[in-house]
């Protein structure tokens, strides 16, 4: 496999890592819960970071695989 393809893969897979940590939305259409907590979702995370919605899911994703199956086939 082309090293150009491992490094993206490896950055999608971090980022997914890094939007697991944010808590997921509780309830994503209620804007006075998110104004009064402040915090924001891992798609607003995301959105903010210049991720699409597909792209962040993607991501989440691939970083639900187990470590040694992902570098396994990566």
């Amino acid at each position: 496999m082309r090293p150009a393809t491992r490094i993206r893969d490896r950055a999608i897979r971090r980022c997914g890592e890094l939007l697991k940590q944010i808590e997921p939305a509780k309830n994503q259409y209620d804007a006075t819960a998110r104004a009064v907590t402040g915090h924001s979702s891992r798609y607003d995370a995301a959105s903010q970071a210049g991720m699409s919605p597909r792209q962040a899911k993607q991501a989440i994703r691939v970083a639900n695989v187990p470590a040694e199956e992902f570098e396994r086939l990566a």
